[in-house]
């Protein structure tokens, strides 16, 4: 997978087809932000698809601390 296509995946993740651009908007803001919440206790970040495509497992469970 590339870096291109993993950032697809990952804006794509929250969307859902009967809402219109801009409702796809505010479902990929909260998604995004919880996932900053998660990882780095913020409500923002790093680019997270380049920061995710580029960042071990590892490093992952330990922000995670899984």
């Amino acid at each position: 997978v590339s870096a291109l296509e993993f950032r697809n995946f990952l804006y794509d993740i929250p969307k859902k087809s009967t809402m219109t651009n801009e409702q796809n908007k505010v479902l990929q803001s909260a998604f995004f932000q919880h996932i900053y919440n998660l990882l780095f206790a913020e409500k923002s970040g790093p680019r997270l698809a380049s920061f995710l495509y580029e960042v071990n497992d590892d490093r992952i469970s330990t922000l995670l601390q899984v």
